[in-house]
């Protein structure tokens, strides 16, 4: 099972929706842990820490070059890890589990989106901030629906160029995934106002 921390300031109340932190490549379950007060109100909080040590230190979901390609074994890997930690997580008492969602953040986003779009768990939506589709688009799954997706990124991004998500944002709207997009003039980063929009954008979710 894959390591993660765990947070909620709802216990004793109704089942609460559940947001999964997943982080991006060469950092850790802490590095998306400092916008837990954005969040604690409204969701039980896990941050999940990916499988792969990363060379440089920290840990990544899977391998990805300069180029963007993607070793998918790993992928796969991972998804199947994260869907088995969704699974256990749906079965806490605590938690609605028809309201999971996940936030990640560069390779983080890129993997959320894997197992929102490619995955068999039931996962309500999806924030994939500063990252991109990486699965195969000749292969894009067939379904009768989609989690929803708020894609946010920066236009200044050096490490993921935004036409990359401009490109995911373009081919969810081709297979009829419900989707948002948001750009910031910021680089590789998150910042207040696309944090404060996160939080609203999750908000109208679960207020549904």
């Amino acid at each position: 099972m894959l390591f993660y921390k765990y947070h909620n300031v709802l216990e004793g109340k109704e089942k609460a929706p559940a947001l999964i932190f997943l982080h991006g490549r060469g950092t850790d379950e802490n590095d998306l842990w400092g916008f837990t007060p954005s969040f604690e109100e409204n969701f039980i909080l896990y941050s999940v820490r990916a499988p792969f040590p990363f060379e440089f230190g920290g840990y990544m979901w899977c391998e990805i070059d300069e180029y963007g390609n993607i070793d998918r074994e790993q992928l796969f890997q991972s998804r199947t890890q994260l869907e088995l930690l969704i699974e256990d997580i749906s079965r806490n008492p605590s938690v609605d589990s028809s309201k999971i969602f996940l936030f990640g953040f560069s390779l983080g986003a890129l993997m959320a989106l894997d197992v929102g779009i490619n995955g068999k768990v039931n996962i309500a939506g999806i924030v994939a901030h500063s990252g991109f589709y990486g699965g195969d688009i000749e292969s894009f799954p067939v379904r009768e629906t989609f989690p929803k997706v708020f894609l946010a990124h920066g236009t200044f991004d050096p490490v993921v160029p935004i036409d990359l998500c401009r490109r995911t944002y373009q081919l969810l709207l081709q297979h009829k995934v419900p989707v948002l997009f948001r750009e910031y003039p910021i680089v590789h980063t998150i910042s207040e106002e696309s944090l404060n929009d996160t939080v609203q954008w999750l908000q109208e979710q679960i207020g549904e």
